[in-house]
């Protein structure tokens, strides 16, 4: 029972660190696309 749970705290884990990259890269995508488009405008 121990084993399953140890088991589970991991899997929890790994799901936790693939859903807070996942949130990192699109907001760092949409941050670079704010300042292409601020160069883009810049005379």
């Amino acid at each position: 029972m121990l084993g399953v749970l140890g088991a589970a705290v991991i899997v929890a884990g790994g799901f936790y660190i693939v859903h807070r990259e996942h949130r990192l890269r699109v907001r760092n995508g949409a941050a670079i696309d704010v300042e292409v488009e601020a160069l883009a405008k810049k005379p």
